[in-house]
Protein backbone atom coordinates (compact mmCIF):
# COMPACT_ATOMS: atom_id res chain seq x y z
CA UNK A 1 0.00 0.00 0.00
CA UNK A 2 1.04 3.51 -0.79
CA UNK A 3 1.89 5.76 2.09
CA UNK A 4 -0.12 9.36 1.70
CA UNK A 5 2.79 11.14 2.51
CA UNK A 6 6.36 11.47 1.21
CA UNK A 7 8.89 14.33 1.93
CA UNK A 8 10.94 15.53 -0.73
CA UNK A 9 13.49 13.33 -0.46
CA UNK A 10 11.83 10.16 -1.04
CA UNK A 11 10.14 11.64 -3.88
CA UNK A 12 13.42 12.33 -5.19
CA UNK A 13 14.76 8.57 -4.46
CA UNK A 14 11.93 6.43 -5.57
CA UNK A 15 9.99 8.39 -8.42
CA UNK A 16 12.35 10.60 -10.25
CA UNK A 17 12.01 9.04 -13.72
CA UNK A 18 15.57 8.45 -15.34
CA UNK A 19 16.37 9.58 -19.31
CA UNK A 20 15.38 6.24 -20.62
CA UNK A 21 12.32 5.76 -18.38
CA UNK A 22 11.56 9.56 -19.79
CA UNK A 23 12.34 7.89 -23.80
CA UNK A 24 9.55 5.23 -22.82
CA UNK A 25 7.18 8.14 -21.71
CA UNK A 26 7.61 10.59 -24.39
CA UNK A 27 5.83 8.62 -27.01
CA UNK A 28 2.76 8.77 -25.49
CA UNK A 29 -0.07 11.07 -25.69
CA UNK A 30 -2.31 13.25 -23.21
CA UNK A 31 -3.10 11.53 -20.14
CA UNK A 32 -1.53 8.60 -21.21
CA UNK A 33 1.90 10.12 -20.75
CA UNK A 34 1.40 10.46 -17.12
CA UNK A 35 -0.60 7.67 -16.58
CA UNK A 36 2.17 5.13 -18.28
CA UNK A 37 4.59 6.91 -15.89
CA UNK A 38 3.13 6.28 -12.56
CA UNK A 39 2.36 2.80 -14.13
CA UNK A 40 6.05 2.39 -14.57
CA UNK A 41 6.98 3.84 -11.10
CA UNK A 42 4.63 1.94 -9.02
CA UNK A 43 5.59 -1.24 -10.50
CA UNK A 44 9.18 -0.58 -10.10
CA UNK A 45 8.71 -0.08 -6.71
CA UNK A 46 6.13 -2.21 -5.54
CA UNK A 47 6.06 -5.01 -8.18
CA UNK A 48 2.53 -4.51 -8.71
CA UNK A 49 0.13 -2.22 -10.13
CA UNK A 50 -2.46 0.18 -8.39
CA UNK A 51 -5.85 -0.94 -8.23
CA UNK A 52 -7.65 2.40 -8.37
CA UNK A 53 -6.54 6.41 -9.63
CA UNK A 54 -7.28 6.86 -6.28
CA UNK A 55 -4.59 4.23 -4.98
CA UNK A 56 -1.69 7.14 -6.08
CA UNK A 57 -1.17 10.27 -3.28
CA UNK A 58 -1.64 13.59 -4.83
CA UNK A 59 1.72 15.02 -4.05
CA UNK A 60 3.15 11.91 -6.01
CA UNK A 61 0.91 12.90 -9.01
CA UNK A 62 1.99 16.43 -8.94
CA UNK A 63 6.00 15.26 -8.70
CA UNK A 64 5.56 12.77 -11.65
CA UNK A 65 3.37 15.64 -14.01
CA UNK A 66 5.95 18.49 -13.14
CA UNK A 67 8.91 16.11 -14.50
CA UNK A 68 6.47 15.81 -17.73
CA UNK A 69 5.92 19.28 -18.05
CA UNK A 70 1.91 18.27 -17.83
CA UNK A 71 -0.62 19.52 -15.93
CA UNK A 72 -2.23 17.04 -12.82
CA UNK A 73 -5.42 17.17 -14.25
CA UNK A 74 -4.34 15.30 -17.56
CA UNK A 75 -3.94 12.17 -14.63
CA UNK A 76 -8.43 12.37 -14.10
CA UNK A 77 -8.53 12.07 -17.84
CA UNK A 78 -6.57 8.38 -17.17
CA UNK A 79 -8.71 5.34 -17.52
CA UNK A 80 -6.81 2.40 -15.11
CA UNK A 81 -8.88 0.06 -16.78
CA UNK A 82 -8.81 1.13 -20.11
CA UNK A 83 -7.79 -0.86 -23.36
CA UNK A 84 -4.57 1.50 -23.36
CA UNK A 85 -3.89 1.04 -19.40
CA UNK A 86 -3.83 -2.95 -20.26
CA UNK A 87 -1.77 -2.78 -23.03
CA UNK A 88 1.06 -0.28 -20.60
CA UNK A 89 0.94 -3.48 -18.12
CA UNK A 90 1.76 -6.05 -20.56
CA UNK A 91 4.45 -3.83 -21.78
CA UNK A 92 5.49 -2.66 -18.19
CA UNK A 93 5.69 -6.58 -17.04
CA UNK A 94 8.38 -7.13 -20.46
CA UNK A 95 10.11 -4.33 -19.41
CA UNK A 96 11.01 -5.95 -15.98
CA UNK A 97 10.53 -9.50 -17.58
CA UNK A 98 7.54 -10.34 -14.73
CA UNK A 99 4.43 -12.36 -15.76
CA UNK A 100 1.08 -12.53 -14.05
CA UNK A 101 0.43 -14.82 -11.47
CA UNK A 102 -1.92 -18.04 -12.67
CA UNK A 103 -3.81 -20.16 -10.45
CA UNK A 104 -1.24 -22.99 -10.32
CA UNK A 105 1.36 -19.88 -8.97
CA UNK A 106 -1.19 -19.27 -5.96
CA UNK A 107 -1.46 -23.05 -4.92
CA UNK A 108 2.39 -23.10 -5.47
CA UNK A 109 3.01 -20.20 -2.94
CA UNK A 110 -0.02 -21.78 -0.72
CA UNK A 111 2.44 -24.52 -0.36
CA UNK A 112 5.43 -22.75 -0.08
CA UNK A 113 3.60 -20.68 2.86
CA UNK A 114 2.59 -24.39 4.89
CA UNK A 115 6.07 -25.67 4.53
CA UNK A 116 8.53 -22.77 4.94
CA UNK A 117 6.43 -19.83 6.80
CA UNK A 118 3.62 -21.02 8.50
CA UNK A 119 5.90 -23.22 11.14
CA UNK A 120 7.63 -20.40 12.54
CA UNK A 121 5.06 -17.24 11.59
CA UNK A 122 1.48 -16.47 12.19
CA UNK A 123 1.37 -12.74 12.47
CA UNK A 124 -1.09 -11.87 9.01
CA UNK A 125 1.13 -8.59 8.60
CA UNK A 126 4.54 -9.88 8.84
CA UNK A 127 3.01 -13.23 6.32
CA UNK A 128 1.99 -10.40 3.74
CA UNK A 129 5.45 -8.68 3.63
CA UNK A 130 7.15 -12.26 3.08
CA UNK A 131 4.57 -12.71 0.32
CA UNK A 132 5.04 -9.88 -1.75
CA UNK A 133 8.53 -10.29 -1.23
CA UNK A 134 8.43 -13.88 -2.41
CA UNK A 135 6.15 -12.72 -5.35
CA UNK A 136 8.95 -10.14 -6.27
CA UNK A 137 11.76 -12.58 -6.11
CA UNK A 138 10.01 -14.89 -8.34
CA UNK A 139 8.85 -12.26 -10.92
CA UNK A 140 5.12 -12.88 -10.94
CA UNK A 141 2.73 -9.86 -10.62
CA UNK A 142 0.80 -10.74 -7.66
CA UNK A 143 -3.13 -11.43 -8.00
CA UNK A 144 -5.51 -8.60 -6.31
CA UNK A 145 -5.08 -7.51 -2.69
CA UNK A 146 -8.35 -9.51 -1.82
CA UNK A 147 -7.37 -12.87 -3.70
CA UNK A 148 -4.06 -12.40 -1.44
CA UNK A 149 -5.79 -11.99 1.65
CA UNK A 150 -7.63 -15.01 1.11
CA UNK A 151 -4.63 -17.10 -0.31
CA UNK A 152 -3.19 -16.40 3.16
CA UNK A 153 -5.96 -16.78 5.09
CA UNK A 154 -6.76 -20.28 3.73
CA UNK A 155 -3.08 -21.66 4.09
CA UNK A 156 -2.76 -20.62 7.62
CA UNK A 157 -6.06 -22.15 8.34
CA UNK A 158 -4.94 -25.59 6.50
CA UNK A 159 -1.59 -25.16 8.68
CA UNK A 160 -3.45 -24.77 11.93
CA UNK A 161 -6.19 -28.01 11.19
CA UNK A 162 -2.78 -30.41 10.13
CA UNK A 163 -0.88 -29.47 12.79
CA UNK A 164 -3.55 -29.80 15.65
CA UNK A 165 -4.80 -32.96 13.81
CA UNK A 166 -1.27 -34.18 14.13
CA UNK A 167 -0.83 -33.06 17.83
CA UNK A 168 -4.36 -34.89 18.70
CA UNK A 169 -3.38 -38.07 17.34
CA UNK A 170 -0.08 -37.65 19.74
CA UNK A 171 -2.60 -37.48 22.94
CA UNK A 172 -3.59 -40.47 24.92
CA UNK A 173 -7.03 -40.47 26.33
CA UNK A 174 -6.03 -40.26 29.72
CA UNK A 175 -3.93 -36.59 28.51
CA UNK A 176 -7.19 -35.90 27.60
CA UNK A 177 -8.94 -36.57 30.49
CA UNK A 178 -6.37 -34.45 32.44
CA UNK A 179 -6.56 -31.28 30.11
CA UNK A 180 -10.31 -31.54 30.59
CA UNK A 181 -10.25 -31.40 34.21
CA UNK A 182 -7.97 -28.27 33.78
CA UNK A 183 -10.73 -26.44 32.35
CA UNK A 184 -13.57 -27.96 34.12
CA UNK A 185 -15.17 -25.25 36.28
CA UNK A 186 -18.09 -27.33 37.66
CA UNK A 187 -18.13 -28.62 41.24
CA UNK A 188 -20.03 -31.60 42.17
CA UNK A 189 -21.37 -31.99 45.93
CA UNK A 190 -23.31 -34.12 47.53
CA UNK A 191 -27.15 -32.51 49.32
CA UNK A 192 -28.42 -33.94 52.48
CA UNK A 193 -32.00 -32.97 51.46
CA UNK A 194 -34.60 -35.39 51.39
CA UNK A 195 -35.42 -35.85 48.05
CA UNK A 196 -31.94 -34.68 46.56
CA UNK A 197 -29.70 -36.65 48.69
CA UNK A 198 -28.59 -38.91 46.14
CA UNK A 199 -28.23 -36.51 43.52
CA UNK A 200 -25.56 -33.73 42.48
CA UNK A 201 -25.59 -30.13 42.58
CA UNK A 202 -23.42 -28.25 40.55
CA UNK A 203 -21.40 -24.62 41.16
CA UNK A 204 -18.97 -23.17 39.23
CA UNK A 205 -15.82 -22.66 40.83
CA UNK A 206 -12.39 -21.54 39.03
CA UNK A 207 -11.06 -23.85 37.42
CA UNK A 208 -7.53 -24.99 37.75
CA UNK A 209 -6.69 -23.67 34.18
CA UNK A 210 -7.28 -20.09 35.92
CA UNK A 211 -5.48 -20.89 38.75
CA UNK A 212 -2.16 -21.60 36.23
CA UNK A 213 -2.49 -18.62 34.60
CA UNK A 214 -2.07 -16.56 38.21
CA UNK A 215 1.19 -14.55 38.74
CA UNK A 216 3.07 -16.26 41.76
CA UNK A 217 2.30 -13.27 44.10
CA UNK A 218 4.71 -11.65 46.70
CA UNK A 219 8.43 -13.73 47.56
CA UNK A 220 7.63 -15.82 50.44
CA UNK A 221 6.84 -19.31 51.33
CA UNK A 222 3.56 -19.19 50.33
CA UNK A 223 4.13 -18.08 46.51
CA UNK A 224 6.68 -20.89 46.85
CA UNK A 225 4.66 -23.29 47.66
CA UNK A 226 1.38 -22.16 44.73
CA UNK A 227 4.31 -22.94 42.50
CA UNK A 228 4.81 -25.77 43.13
CA UNK A 229 1.26 -26.69 43.44
CA UNK A 230 0.68 -25.62 39.51
CA UNK A 231 3.75 -27.91 38.69
CA UNK A 232 1.94 -30.73 39.89
CA UNK A 233 -1.37 -29.76 38.28
CA UNK A 234 1.16 -29.50 34.57
CA UNK A 235 2.74 -32.55 35.16
CA UNK A 236 -0.48 -34.52 36.15
CA UNK A 237 -1.21 -34.01 32.91
CA UNK A 238 1.37 -35.81 31.41
CA UNK A 239 2.19 -34.91 27.73
CA UNK A 240 4.77 -36.40 26.25
CA UNK A 241 8.17 -34.61 25.62
CA UNK A 242 8.72 -35.01 22.29
CA UNK A 243 5.17 -33.46 21.74
CA UNK A 244 6.58 -30.67 19.68
CA UNK A 245 9.61 -32.04 18.53
CA UNK A 246 10.88 -29.63 15.54
CA UNK A 247 7.84 -27.10 16.20
CA UNK A 248 9.74 -23.56 16.52
CA UNK A 249 9.27 -22.18 20.17
CA UNK A 250 7.93 -19.00 18.01
CA UNK A 251 4.67 -21.38 17.36
CA UNK A 252 4.54 -22.84 20.59
CA UNK A 253 4.64 -18.74 22.14
CA UNK A 254 1.48 -17.81 20.05
CA UNK A 255 -0.33 -20.99 20.91
CA UNK A 256 0.30 -20.53 24.56
CA UNK A 257 -0.78 -17.23 24.10
CA UNK A 258 -3.88 -17.92 22.59
CA UNK A 259 -4.88 -20.09 24.97
CA UNK A 260 -4.38 -17.62 27.93
CA UNK A 261 -6.29 -14.88 26.50
CA UNK A 262 -9.28 -17.61 26.45
CA UNK A 263 -11.38 -18.12 29.11
CA UNK A 264 -12.32 -22.29 29.61
CA UNK A 265 -15.80 -21.82 28.50
CA UNK A 266 -13.83 -20.30 25.32
CA UNK A 267 -11.37 -23.04 24.89
CA UNK A 268 -14.48 -26.24 25.10
CA UNK A 269 -16.25 -24.17 22.23
CA UNK A 270 -13.08 -25.17 19.75
CA UNK A 271 -12.96 -28.03 17.79
CA UNK A 272 -11.69 -30.89 20.01
CA UNK A 273 -7.80 -30.70 17.64
CA UNK A 274 -7.75 -26.92 18.66
CA UNK A 275 -8.67 -27.35 22.28
CA UNK A 276 -6.45 -29.50 22.96
CA UNK A 277 -3.46 -28.18 20.80
CA UNK A 278 -3.69 -24.97 22.22
CA UNK A 279 -3.97 -26.32 25.59
CA UNK A 280 -0.47 -28.57 25.31
CA UNK A 281 0.98 -25.61 23.95
CA UNK A 282 -0.23 -23.62 27.39
CA UNK A 283 0.90 -26.88 29.67
CA UNK A 284 4.61 -27.38 28.17
CA UNK A 285 5.49 -23.52 28.08
CA UNK A 286 3.54 -22.57 31.48
CA UNK A 287 5.70 -25.59 33.26
CA UNK A 288 8.97 -23.83 31.50
CA UNK A 289 8.09 -20.43 33.25
CA UNK A 290 6.75 -22.18 36.44
CA UNK A 291 10.39 -23.38 37.06
CA UNK A 292 11.80 -20.74 36.39
CA UNK A 293 9.70 -18.96 38.63
CA UNK A 294 10.32 -21.07 41.45
CA UNK A 295 14.35 -21.36 40.98
CA UNK A 296 14.06 -17.25 41.17
CA UNK A 297 12.21 -17.43 44.28
CA UNK A 298 13.58 -19.71 45.93
CA UNK A 299 17.34 -18.00 45.07
CA UNK A 300 15.48 -14.72 46.66
CA UNK A 301 14.42 -16.41 49.70
CA UNK A 302 18.01 -18.11 50.02
CA UNK A 303 19.35 -14.48 49.88
CA UNK A 304 17.00 -13.44 52.52
CA UNK A 305 18.18 -15.89 54.57
CA UNK A 306 21.61 -15.28 54.60
CA UNK A 307 21.38 -11.72 54.76
CA UNK A 308 19.77 -12.39 58.40
CA UNK A 309 22.19 -14.97 59.27
CA UNK A 310 24.79 -12.21 58.27
CA UNK A 311 22.93 -9.59 60.33
CA UNK A 312 22.32 -12.06 63.33
CA UNK A 313 25.98 -12.79 63.48
CA UNK A 314 27.36 -9.47 62.66
CA UNK A 315 24.52 -8.71 65.79
CA UNK A 316 26.21 -11.21 68.11
CA UNK A 317 30.03 -10.25 67.15
CA UNK A 318 28.61 -6.40 68.16
CA UNK A 319 27.14 -7.40 71.64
Amino acid sequence: MVKPNWDTEELIEHWTLLPQELELVENKVGGNKIGFALLLKYFQIFASFPNHCSSIPGIIISYIASQLNVTESAYSDYDFRGRSARVYRAEIRNLFDFRVATVTDSEQMSNWLILEILPNEQRFETIWEIVSQRWRELQIEPPTKLQVERLIKSAVYQYEADFCSSTLKKLTPSIIEQIDILLSTENTEETDDDESASQSSKKFIMSDFAFLKTDPGAVGLDSFLTEIKKLKLIRAVDLPPDLFTGISEKLLKTYRNRASTESPYDLRRHKDSIRYTLMAAFCIQRAQEVTDSLIEILTTIIKRIDNRAEKRINQELIE
